[in-house]
């Protein structure tokens, strides 16, 4: 009987895993060590999610019961301390916090750090496998972080191989170095591939296209080229360009897919498209808004702050995320606030923007495709 096998995130291949076997033999080394949390962070797309779910399934250490709860829902807190109750056995205990990123704000952050520490106090046999883009530190005594990048070449070809994609060895080794490994972006192209959307000369046109001079680290010193860093940069930050947009143009769903990052990076570009002078804040930025967009025209100077959220139906934004954003609106006395996202928006969020239709503007996936159709 086989172990069913998962790999990357999103709406892609979720029945295909392969490799990391040297991430999951850490994952449990670190349990067995004492860890009580174990935090997996990478780019998105990296199988942050699918390590965490095949640990599930391979995990002998924690008879007390496993549950998994997601970042990205809503009611994340009422979710957390209800997993604790569902965890009935004896022995030790394991929640599984998928995607804490999603849980928001950097005040949501900081509250779900305490709560983890009061759920250890209280639940002596309770651990914690943590999945996130950027580390989440909680307890640096009795935790261990790991880092995912891309997959190992061969086990990227292999990858390719189980995911249809009709490609020779030669090229698939290009391929998988051309995207430095990336799980999500070799389930991308391989879908590609298979629809027909794109021939294998395309795609390498396509991908020969990104532009990798210049790459330095925090030291200003340059990057070794293949190196961990150089890979990151290539696949969180590379520019969005015309061919990318007609992917997306091609394939709208692909759009809830990519990173975070990428989709702010887009709706960067398709505001640029039309006509608005874009500046993107830092990665890290907690200001509020993901960019500012700008427009001059015969009445005036006018200053947009732009939120971004990269969600998946059924997921929605509510009515705090806009909420929050007009006070920022307020507070910087711009022109009005803009929430962009992937997905859709709940009756409340749609109610408050009624209210304030003056100063918040919301536009949802319907928006993007019409965005995307008018390229």
């Amino acid at each position: 009987m086989s172990t069913p096998i998962y790999s990357g995130s999103g709406p892609f291949e979720r029945d295909v895993f392969v490799g990391r076997e040297a991430e999951l033999y850490s994952i449990s080394s670190a349990f067995q060590r004492g860890a009580r949390i174990v935090n997996v962070c990478g780019a998105g797309g990296t199988g942050k999610s699918a390590l965490a779910r095949m640990y599930s399934e391979r995990d002998s250490s924690h008879p007390g019961g496993v549950v998994t709860v997601l970042g990205r829902v809503p009611e994340f807190f009422d979710s957390l301390y209800n997993a604790v109750t569902d965890l009935q056995g004896p022995g030790q205990q394991l929640i599984i916090v998928d995607g804490v990123d999603e849980i928001h704000d950097r005040s949501s952050a900081h509250r779900f750090a305490s709560v983890v520490q009061i759920l250890q106090e209280r639940e002596r046999d309770l651990d914690f496998l943590i999945t996130s883009r950027s580390p989440i530190p909680i307890d640096p005594d009795r935790q261990v972080t790991i880092t995912l990048s891309g997959l190992r070449s061969t086990e990227a070809t292999t990858l390719l191989e189980q995911l249809g994609a009709s490609l020779d060895n030669a090229s698939a080794e290009s391929l998988v170095q051309m995207v430095s490994g990336h799980p999500l972006a070799l389930q991308m192209v391989a879908a590609l591939l298979r629809n027909g959307t794109l021939i294998a000369p395309e795609l390498f046109a396509l991908l020969s296209d990104f532009d990798r001079p210049g790459l330095v680290g925090l030291n200003g010193e340059p990057l070794r080229v293949e190196s961990k860093a150089e890979s990151r940069i290539i696949v969180d930050v590379s520019t969005v360009n015309a061919q990318l947009l007609q992917i997306l143009s091609r394939e709208p769903d692909l759009i809830r897919s990519i990173p975070s990052r990428k989709f702010e990076e887009v709706v960067a570009e398709l505001l640029s498209r039309h006509g608005y002078e874009v500046t993107l804040t830092p990665a890290s930025n907690d200001g509020g808004f993901d960019m500012y967009a700008a427009k001059k025209d015969t009445l005036g100077h006018f200053l947009y702050l732009v939120e971004c959220k990269r969600y998946t139906p059924p997921n929605k934004v509510g009515v705090e995320i806009v909420r929050s954003l007009h006070g920022v609106v307020n507070s910087e006395k711009a022109t009005a606030g803009v929430v962009v996202t992937s997905s859709f928006f709940t009756s409340g969020a749609q109610e408050f923007q009624r209210r304030n239709k003056h100063q918040i503007q919301l536009h949802d996936y319907l928006a993007m495709r019409s965005w995307l159709n008018g390229l």
